[in-house]
């Protein structure tokens, strides 16, 4: 018995622009299609078709836009600042540069980022990893111990499990603010 696999589609960058189309056939268990000079700001539409001897079996199309299958750049991570009315905070500020991370700050702004931090602390052997808030290129991480040197990194996807997680970004250094209460010993 042959089993074949296709991948077939359509892609648009806008309601008014032609349909490309795109195909790709396998054998195997795994397809990838070429789509020339696509951009992910492009809605794609994929549907499967399973080619058998007793006929074909095709699935319901897949819509949605190309950045929630795309892996974004890492960004780069600028500087990390205390906060000293907090001293297990942290102001951590990134940058991004626009034309290869395909998210608005209106739509960092509005939570279609999801984030990961990374941290560990001066001779800490493994680093942990949290979920962040992100609503900026700056945020206020509170999980930290006062007066502790940390190395950091930061990393996003868009909008949920959808979309892959980028590569972490470049790691950098930063201490939390002393901790202000007094302590007594009598």
């Amino acid at each position: 018995m042959s089993v074949f696999l296709s991948l077939s589609g359509v892609q648009s960058s806008s309601p008014n622009s032609s349909l490309k189309t795109f195909t790709c056939t396998t054998s195997g268990l795994s397809c990838t299609a070429g789509i020339g000079r696509s951009t992910v700001r492009i809605d794609f539409c994929i549907s499967i078709i399973l080619h058998g001897v007793s006929g074909n079996v095709s699935s319901a199309p897949r819509c949605q836009l190309g950045r929630k299958e795309v892996i974004l750049p890492p960004v780069v991570l600028n500087s990390i600042q205390q906060v000293s009315d907090s001293p297990e905070c942290l102001n951590v500020s990134w940058s991004r540069v626009l034309h290869l991370f395909p998210v608005a700050e209106t739509e960092i702004k509005n939570g279609h980022l999801n984030s990961q931090i990374e941290f560990a602390a001066k001779g800490q052997v493994n680093a942990q990893v949290r979920n962040v808030t992100v609503s900026g290129l700056c945020i206020l991480v509170c999980l930290f111990r006062p007066d502790t040197l940390y190395t950091i990194r930061l990393r996003h996807r868009y909008q949920g499990p959808a979309s892959p997680w980028s590569q972490w970004s470049n790691a950098v250094q930063g201490r939390t603010a002393e901790d202000g209460e007094m302590k007594l010993n009598f």
